[in-house]
């Protein structure tokens, strides 16, 4: 009788202790899994700039958050992305930056510049246009074509030498298309520059 009773309070010890240990297992993974002490692999720090993004949390609305209407903050970001996430993240944060700043800010200055990087970024004239959407005054656009064109100035390529027709078409049914004139406007750009 001694024997099964000395049974049961070995038994009980054993749950006891194996309760605490779960217990304090579960306490301490909580801990891990939300303290900004053990996600420090997760930070990236921004070159040029005072701030640290997260790559566990979508990078538009902490652009926006960190960089306010800062053009620079926001172009050294989205650099500092590029050279860490693949390029379908690289372009879909990229679009919901420009929508998140066309929501919050005066952004035609700031999409102009993200649209400098954005050619800068994929180095096709064309696929950069297909991001690029008729929001902030059409300063995407502006920006794509001033880059690719300062570019091709830069490899020698005359201004008259650049096929503008095929960068810029203009419609046969409507003179007043508004992307054949947003690309038009960033022609100008690029050739005063």
């Amino acid at each position: 009788m001694q024997q099964k009773s000395g049974n049961k309070k070995k038994i009980s010890i054993i749950v006891i202790i194996a309760s605490l240990a779960a217990i304090g297992i579960a306490i301490i993974s909580s801990v891990i899994v939300t303290s900004d002490l053990f996600n420090l692999d997760y930070r990236i720090e921004v070159e040029g700039e005072n701030i640290r993004l997260f790559s566990n949390k979508p990078y538009a609305p902490q652009i926006i958050e960190e960089c306010k209407n800062d053009v620079h903050c926001a172009v050294n970001s989205m650099q500092t992305i590029a050279g860490m996430e693949n390029d379908q993240n690289v372009i879909d944060t990229f679009v919901s930056l420009i929508h998140l700043y066309e929501q919050t800010y005066s952004c035609h200055e700031t999409a102009h510049h993200l649209g400098i990087w954005l050619y800068g970024y994929v180095k096709d004239v064309r696929e950069a246009l297909s991001y690029s959407e008729q929001i902030c005054g059409g300063a995407i656009f502006h920006g794509v074509i001033q880059n690719y064109v300062m570019t091709q100035k830069l490899k020698g390529t005359s201004p008259d030498k650049i096929d503008i027709k095929s960068i810029c078409p203009k419609p046969s049914g409507n003179p007043y298309y508004i992307q054949h004139w947003q690309c038009l406007h960033g022609l100008g750009h690029g050739l005063i520059g």
